[in-house]
Order: structure tokens, then sequence, then C-alpha cells
């Protein structure tokens, strides 16, 4: 279940397990109808139209009582709770939803760059929180800490330093950067080094996109701690599965024995994997990988 929260009228989207047929709920404010039913959600009638098979609006008085009655019904109905939220202002009151009843959520925040000081507190408080996909203004500024998470997805991450690169790296497993950065390969070779000097113990992968890709500047003032290994390597981290041809990567190699190898990928993204220890890279394991998962 998806709660689409960029415009009105919200919007809350299904999918049949039987079927994979897809219907959507419209969440609309009370307006006058011609015709309509109605249907009983947390002992509250409300009109209720059908427009299609798959599609039907819900008339509300007060949209986020009403959502939440809703959220509430579907849960003690069916045991589904949205696994995915997408907000823009003046929306960002739907993330207040995800403290009841749900473990985790995905929110995307897209949002022009003239935000409000409002809007920007409210993407302060949310980035220390169990978030897995972020858009921001380009603007924006943050210098707190990151929730500890397995994937933090960010798209048009343009405002993000290379100092919150470093602090995502100590308490975020896999980083995804999609579409544009301001990183630069200066930037990379710092952030390797600053990995190199036994910090982000978190950190297993990043993916990143230059115009060009990465080379060996990006291991500029660590050569001697670079390695020639003759033998496939495979890197696995969640739905992550990438092989490094024999002998094509160096590898850097830390004092607690940790490795990183640096690779690129198509449509100019590159990624930088890293492993406990040598051994580790040599180990395939069988796993599905979803064919859309880099592009």
């Amino acid at each position: 279940m998806f709660l689409i929260a960029d415009q009105k009228p919200l919007q809350l989207s299904f999918t049949n397990s039987l079927s994979s047929q897809n219907s959507i709920i419209f969440l609309k404010e009370t307006t006058e109808l011609l015709k309509w039913e109605e249907v009983s959600i947390g002992g509250k009638k409300i009109p209720f139209v059908s427009n299609s098979p798959d599609k039907y609006d819900i008339y509300c008085d007060d949209l986020r009582v009403d959502l939440v009655k809703l959220l509430d019904y579907i849960f003690d109905v069916f045991d589904v709770t949205p696994a995915h939220i997408w907000a823009i202002p003046p929306f960002l009151w739907v993330l207040e939803l995800s403290k009841k009843k749900t473990e985790k959520l995905s929110f995307n925040f897209c949002e022009k760059d003239e935000s409000s000081h409002e809007s920007e507190d409210k993407f302060r408080e949310v980035l220390k929180t169990d978030i897995m996909w972020i858009g921001l203004p380009s603007n924006f500024r943050y210098t707190g800490s990151f929730a500890k998470l397995e994937y933090f997805r960010f798209v048009h991450s343009t405002w993000l330093s290379l100092e919150n690169l470093f602090s995502l790296g100590e308490t975020v497993v896999r980083i995804d950067l999609v579409c544009c950065s301001n990183f630069t390969k200066y930037d990379i070779n710092a952030f390797i080094k600053h990995w190199f000097n036994n910090n982000m113990k978190k950190f297993r992968f990043l993916r990143f996109k230059f115009e060009n890709k990465v080379g060996a500047e990006i291991y500029n003032g660590l050569e001697e701690h670079l390695l020639t290994v003759d033998r496939m390597m495979y890197f696995q981290s969640g739905p992550v599965a990438i092989a490094f041809e024999a002998g094509l990567f160096p590898v850097l190699r830390r004092n607690d024995g940790k490795i990183a190898a640096i690779c690129g990928l198509e449509n100019d993204y590159s990624t930088i994997c890293i492993w406990n220890n040598i051994d580790c890279c040599y180990q395939k394991k069988d796993i599905n990988v979803p064919q859309d998962f880099y592009f």
C-alpha cells in the first residue's frame, strides 16, 4: 500500500495479491455530490463514490482525521500499513501517521528551492528517523546525525555535503545517490580516505554519479595500500549484487583488514563496495536481484 501526499486529492494505492490489479482510493474534501454511497469507517459514515472497478473517491469532512480512521480500518481488516509515503508541503502532516502501527516507511520529499522555514524544520526532524528515500531542495542544509538504517536513497542529492556523507557512513549500510550531486572526484577521494582512517564502520556500499567514470585518482595518497586481486570478486549486501572481473579493480586494504573496491556501472554511475576481509570478496551467494535495482 502506498500513501501519496504530493497534491490534492491524497491517494491510497493498493495491489491485489491475487490478481496483481492496482486499485486507488482518492481522499477528497466534502463537496456537493449528486449521487453517492456510504461506507462506515471507524464508526463514521463517509460518502463513497465508485468511479470504476479500481478507482474510488472518499469524501472527508476533516482530511487528517478521516485518513487516520481509514488507515486504522485497513490495518484492522487486512493487517496492512503504508509501505511507502510520498509527501511534500503542505502535506508533511502525513509523516505523523508513521508513529502508529508502522515499523518502517520510505519518505520522498520533493520540494522547490523556495522552501519555508517550517518545512525545513520538519525535514531536519525527519532526517533523524527511519526514512529510506529522500529528495530535498538544493539550498537545504543539515548538520545533524542520521538514523541507523540498512539503506538510504537520495533523489537529487545536491544539498548533501561531504560532512553529511561522513555522517551517513557511521550509521547507514548502503547509500544510494540517485541523479545529480555536487560531489567531485576530490570529494570521493576524501571520502575513501576518511573510511581508510578507520571511520564509518557501518558503511558497506555507496553509489554515485559522475559524467566521467572514476579512475585511479580516487586513490590518490593511498597507492601504497592498494592490492591486485587475481580472482573474481563478488559483492552482496541486501538486494545489491556486483561481480568484479579478476585483476581489473585495485583493492584498498586498511589496517583492520577491511577492503574497498570501486567500479563503474552503466549510465555514468560508480560504486564503492566494502568487504570485511580479503577472503569475503571471493564468496558468491545465490540471491535474487531485482532487474531494475540500479537503473
